[in-house]
């Protein structure tokens, strides 16, 4: 899982393949965006959605939307192509109020089940980045 530093700006690319063979999307028609921080049910954001080219999109996530610590879920689609998710989790600028590492990962493991439920969506399924 991808961790993304609370109240800050943060890019974020995801590329859309097409339902019918997975290649990479040429032209997204109809493209939607849909986040749900901390739990909250999924809205569209107001964000300018910017094509890199071969099916990659990126767009700016504004301070705003990493305000609530916690599980951040991006879902975007478009005609034609498969959906893209992806789970970020927010973190605090430091690590602090007595958490340690293994309660925050306790937590995070506890989300993820919680929004596998959910979503209907197998655990093993769902994307897990390591940054950098």
């Amino acid at each position: 899982m991808q961790t993304l530093t609370q109240n800050s700006e943060n890019r974020i690319v995801f590329l859309l393949v097409a339902a019918v063979d997975q290649s990479p999307l040429a032209e997204a028609e109809q493209l939607t965006l849909a986040l749900s921080a901390a739990g909250e049910p999924f809205a569209t954001p107001d964000v300018e959605i910017d094509e890199i080219g071969a099916g990659w999109y990126s767009f700016d996530l504004p301070a705003d939307y990493t305000l609530e610590i916690g599980p951040l879920i991006v879902r975007a689609t478009a005609k034609g192509s498969m959906e893209w998710r992806d789970i970020y989790y927010i973190e605090p600028q430091t690590i602090g109020g007595g958490l340690t590492r293994s309660d925050i990962e306790e937590i995070v493991a506890e989300e993820m089940a919680a929004w596998s439920a959910r979503l209907l969506v197998p655990i093993e399924l769902i994307r897990i980045g390591v940054a950098d």
